[in-house]
């Protein structure tokens, strides 16, 4: 009975907040054609036993870089909407896993996007990559970059490089 009562609940909730919900699946919509162009990506959230559902998905091949590529879309799309309305907190993370199998154009396209979303919304945007991993093409990647990479290098290459003060090997 109880379980019911929180479908019931779910349902109701889903209804109520439909606005919001077609918002961040045309949100989604947005920002995944800024990486993929035309194709873009389809966010479905729906009602199921154990609660919302997220489903992310794009046309054509789905490889392990464009999954990482979804879900950075979905946490742009969760900032842009539950930010400004104080529901989550002032930034986003993400680490270099994010971009594993992903396309060097795509990885360019994704900074470019990030940067673009958190200045025009107000957050910060935290992204840890291996230097080789960083796009060195075009003048527009680049003037961005130099305005937003922070000085701190992390290395493995010295005894005392680690993170707040543990080795990882």
């Amino acid at each position: 009975m109880e379980r019911q009562q929180l479908f019931d609940r779910l349902q109701r909730e889903y209804r109520e907040r439909s606005e919001k919900l077609a918002q961040a699946t045309l949100i989604f919509e947005e920002l995944s054609r800024d990486l993929y162009g035309e194709i873009g990506g389809l966010l479905a959230i729906s009602e199921s036993d154990n609660g919302p559902r997220f489903q992310t998905s794009i046309e054509g091949e789905r490889s392990k870089g464009i999954t990482n590529m979804l879900m950075l879309c979905f946490d742009l799309t969760m900032m842009r909407i539950a930010y400004p309305a104080r529901r989550l907190p002032d930034f986003v993370v993400h680490d270099s896993h994010i971009f594993d199998g992903v396309d060097v154009r795509q990885v360019r396209k994704a900074i470019m996007l990030s940067a673009r979303e958190a200045t025009q919304y107000g957050y910060q945007h935290f992204m840890t990559m291996n230097s080789d991993q960083l796009p060195s093409d075009g003048d527009d990647l680049r003037s961005v970059l130099d305005a937003v990479i922070l000085p701190v290098r992390l290395t493995d290459k010295h005894v005392d490089g680690g993170l707040f003060g543990m080795r990882f090997s």
